[in-house]
């Protein structure tokens, strides 16, 4: 009768330990989950960063897709510490590690020896609320009349 209740309790520590285990590596890349501006890049082992020379942002969901300048991107999937990518049209593809000290993303590139460091911009949340008022008033704007110019007036009239 011992040896069952030992089981059954080393059983649900092993449960309960898969569960955080689990749990932890979900919160993780929900850490990811946000809009990231490229800052500096350098030597993967962190020496010689220069910011980097174009202002360029990463928005990051969790159904695996990332957006750049506002349009779609490509897919990544993530693997602990581990990531992959493609582009949308298939062009780049790209392998790495990231190291999350938030509100910094460092990433490591599989096929260089150069790192890169993001910063967190903005929360997931914001960033899907700014996405959709921004498409809101796409839609209000193109759905609007065309005010007639002077130009038009004069010529109509």
């Amino acid at each position: 009768m011992k040896k069952k209740t030992v089981l059954i309790c080393v059983l649900a520590a092993m449960l309960l330990l898969t569960t955080a285990l689990a749990a932890a590596c979900s919160g993780r890349t929900t850490m990811l989950m946000r809009r990231w501006k490229l800052a500096t890049y350098g030597n993967a082992d962190g020496g010689n960063q220069q910011d980097y020379p174009l202002p360029l942002s990463l928005d990051v969901y969790p159904d695996g897709h990332i957006d750049m300048l506002d349009s779609a991107f490509g897919t990544y999937t993530v693997d602990r510490d581990s990531f992959s990518f493609k582009s949308d049209d298939g062009t780049i593809t790209a392998s790495g590690q990231f190291q999350l000290e938030y509100p910094n993303l460092t990433v490591y590139m599989d096929d260089s020896p150069t790192s890169y460091v993001l910063n967190k911009v903005m929360d997931l949340p914001a960033l899907q609320s700014a996405k959709a008022s921004a498409a809101a008033s796409a839609k209000a704007s193109a759905a609007a009349p065309a005010t007639p110019t002077p130009e038009a007036t004069a010529t109509a009239k």
